[in-house]
């Protein structure tokens, strides 16, 4: 099943594929759970899902299990260590939202060390990869000149493809 065939079923019908190992199926109840939608809401129930389609190499379940144990909260243990790693595996198999969470990771130190060197080339990544919050963050690495040389000239040309898709930042 594709996401697209996937919207009309009921949450039982996605239930039922994602237990006979459908990924998009268990994406698409792992983010029900995640939000509460059609069934009681449950990080850790979400996170189950997301990791046996990510297990399957979908890197969105990867990024979206990443992103989970980075927030934790709701009987998931936060694991900051965790979060990096997945950010990481997902941005090397080309997620441009991963790339940029990941040098959030290195700008910030957040289970990983610090390095705005780092932040900097996953940001560029994901910023040339058309994502409008990496373009707003390395637009915020020129400006300050953290991890490279200030430019002002660069921070602008940044900040303005980020605005042209309508990032309010």
């Amino acid at each position: 099943a594709t996401a697209q065939s996937l919207e009309g079923l009921s949450f039982q019908k996605k239930l039922k594929l994602a237990k006979v190992g459908d990924e998009d199926a268990q994406i698409a109840v792992a983010k029900h759970y995640e939000v509460g939608s059609k069934v009681k809401r449950s990080r850790l129930e979400a996170a189950k899902w997301y990791r046996l389609a990510m297990d399957q190499g979908n890197v969105e379940a990867q990024l979206r299990l990443g992103r989970l144990v980075h927030q934790g909260g709701d009987g998931l243990k936060q694991d900051l260590v965790m979060a990096a790693q997945l950010y990481q595996a997902a941005a090397e198999l080309g997620s441009i939202e991963a790339q940029n969470w990941l040098g959030y990771c290195f700008q910030h130190g957040i289970g990983v060390e610090a390095n705005d060197e780092r932040a900097v080339e996953w940001y560029r990544q994901s910023a040339d990869g058309g994502f409008a919050p990496a373009q707003s963050n390395l637009g915020l690495m020129y400006l300050m000149g953290r991890g490279t040389e200030r430019s002002l000239l660069r921070a602008f040309e940044y900040f303005q493809k980020s605005a042209a898709q309508g990032d309010s930042w």
